[in-house]
């Protein structure tokens, strides 16, 4: 190694982005149910798929320093998410998010010296949530469905809707949720899976039907 090979850096082993990216997905991994949970995780690996789906359609390599990775890029790839997966503002936003971090900590350990994400900001769009009305519920309540897919999907957004449990604490639900009080109702005892905040609800007789419908399917045994 000559000395202005030193000097340039040329010495020390570049960090890939690709690599660093899986790296700390993998970390992330090991603290699913303790720090974070697998919606987060699966986010953070689509976010990934995504990028390297863009970038393959520029060039054929397969990874580059994560040095490398500019402004532009990061413009291409919020174009790329909202035209080619169409998703939405908000959306795209939650995997710029993820791209973010990774580049924070990349920051942080002197693997990057200039932010590509400096003089980038993102506003989300504020959304009004619509609700169903009693007639609507009943509707697809009574709804027939020829795939059983669709009809559990039906079913847990329903037992979202009698609870009113978001959906990742109705994933996250577990037989030792269900508590009984000393009347014999049953009882949803649980922490909101994003404050953490302890909560009581009740089990009216539609949601305990779901429950009771679904307590033998086998991807419920599978996943407890």
């Amino acid at each position: 190694l000559t000395i202005k090979e030193y000097l340039q850096g040329k010495h020390i082993s570049q960090k890939m982005f690709y690599a660093t990216f899986e790296e700390h997905n993998e970390r992330m991994a090991q603290l699913v149910g303790i720090e974070f949970d697998a919606v987060t995780l699966s986010r953070y690996r689509l976010c990934l798929r995504y990028f390297k789906e863009m970038m393959s359609r520029k060039t054929k390599v397969a990874d580059f320093p994560i040095k490398n990775l500019n402004g532009e890029m990061i413009r291409d790839f919020e174009a790329f998410l909202k035209i080619e997966k169409r998703v939405a503002q908000n959306t795209m936003i939650r995997y710029m998010k993820c791209l973010k971090k990774v580049v924070n900590l990349s920051l942080a350990n002197g693997w990057m010296t200039v932010n590509p994400f400096a003089g980038i900001k993102y506003a989300e769009k504020k959304v009004i949530r619509e609700y169903l009305t009693m007639p609507e519920v009943t509707r697809l309540r009574e709804k027939e469905f020829s795939i059983q897919r669709l009809e559990m999907v039906r079913d847990i957004f329903l037992f979202c809707c009698y609870t009113g449990l978001a959906y990742i604490d109705v994933h996250n639900l577990r037989p030792e949720n269900i508590t009984e009080d000393a009347h014999g109702r049953k009882w949803i005892r649980k922490q909101r899976e994003k404050t953490d905040v302890e909560f009581y609800v009740p089990l009216l007789e539609y949601p305990l039907q779901i429950l009771e419908k679904y307590k033998n399917h086998p991807l419920c045994k599978e996943r407890g």
